[in-house]
């Protein structure tokens, strides 16, 4: 039976219910409610919609953490052509609007104003697009039980998880808008540049934040106030705690970003080897089930310390990425021939006028990055038979 209440004419539909596909890390809110909340940006929330009116209510711990975000919206609600069209110029534009939402609030998302081209249903997707927020989601408001349906694929798309920190998570530092956050970063760039191109559904699931290193601090640095390192936080079900995550994503494809922080911090390339490794063996243990691809994405270029704007630093040039071959090499010998690992630098065309600030990208450098980094998935996608040809 579907959760649902009614709310004067329109019913209420809980989150929890399996007309929801839900992606990234959904918590409950607390273990009696039905009420969800995320905190890692890219979490989402997707379903078909018919109807003519849609509204949710957010849950009381709705909240922005950091107002410095750059302005980023806190959620995107975007509608697409159901089924998904195939590839080619016909391709359907998908419409997408944002909204910024305060704890326990009703938040209209379709009603008679609203212009939905295309036939119903639609598919229709929220998003936490912004790193700096929580969103809690504690119902849905539809006309109709009716108006809403699973949202199903066949076959079903290929699941990549991305890890990273700010430049995977879209941050703006305020000076160029980055409108969708999360949602204009290179990895969901590179996830609609490869279902145009091959019609191959992705889904993306995130776990970025802004500054975060892989490596724990050490003793002294978590005294000077250091935080938890991707090696440790990655398990947590969000950034503000220490509560463990529940790991159920299932990817096929995990994209590690990770470095830049590090390299900023001093990290010596001995250190970040050795956590890399270890921070691989646990994630290969928690995914040890569906994981097919490991790749490992060298730091992105920092400009900030050039004199010249036109430097052409590249990011080979960063020398924490010394050891990670040999790192790479152990791990094949000692893991299962399913699992592939790849080092990959998709930052080498990526030139200081592709940024805001000398190291966090704009619009075109983010494009930049994720049509380099889509042309580096696809043959991976035509090795494990996930292209439709």
């Amino acid at each position: 039976m579907e959760q649902a209440s009614s709310s004067g004419s329109r019913v209420a539909l809980k989150p929890t219910s399996n007309k929801f596909r839900r992606l990234g890390r959904w918590a409950r809110a607390s273990p009696v409610s039905d009420s969800i909340v995320a905190s890692w940006c890219g979490a989402s929330i997707s379903f078909l919609f018919s109807g003519s009116y849609l509204s949710i209510r957010t849950g009381e711990r709705t909240e922005r953490k950091d107002s410095f975000n750059g302005g980023t919206p806190m959620i995107a609600c975007t509608i697409s052509a159901y089924p998904r069209r195939k590839t080619g110029p016909g391709i359907d534009n998908d419409q997408v609007n944002t909204y910024d939402c305060g704890p326990s609030q009703e938040v209209i998302l379709v009603d008679a104003d609203t212009l939905i081209t295309g036939a119903l249903p639609v598919r229709l997707t929220l998003t936490l697009v912004d790193w700096a927020s929580v969103f809690g989601l504690d119902s849905l408001i539809v006309d109709s039980e009716d108006d809403v349906q699973a949202d199903t694929d066949d076959p079903p798309p290929v699941r990549v998880l991305a890890i990273g920190d700010s430049i995977t998570a879209g941050y703006s530092d305020g000076s160029q808008p980055v409108p969708l956050g999360c949602l204009n970063a290179y990895p969901h760039v590179a996830r609609e540049r490869i279902q145009t191109d091959t019609g191959t559904a992705i889904e993306l699931e995130l776990v970025a934040f802004p500054g975060i290193t892989l490596v724990a601090p050490t003793l002294e640095e978590r005294d000077e106030g250091v935080g938890q390192g991707m090696i440790d936080k990655f398990f947590n079900v969000s950034q503000w705690s220490d509560e463990p995550a529940n790991l159920d994503e299932q990817p096929s494809i995990i994209l590690i970003a990770l470095g830049t922080n590090d390299d900023a911090q001093d990290v010596s390339p001995e250190r970040f080897a050795s956590s890399m490794r270890t921070f691989i063996e646990r994630v290969l243990q928690a995914y040890r089930a569906s994981v097919k691809h490991i790749c490992v994405l060298h730091p992105f270029p920092d400009f900030t310390e050039d004199s010249e704007f036109g430097s052409l630093e590249t990011s080979e040039q960063v020398p924490i990425t010394r050891d990670l071959s040999s790192v790479l090499d152990a791990l094949r010998s000692v893991t299962e021939e399913s699992v592939e690992f790849h080092e990959w630098n998709i930052g080498g065309d990526l030139r200081r006028e592709h940024t805001m600030d000398g190291l966090h990208p704009t619009l075109s450098g983010h494009r930049t990055l994720g049509d380099t980094l889509a042309r580096m998935v696809v043959p991976l996608l035509y090795r494990s038979g996930c292209v439709l040809t």
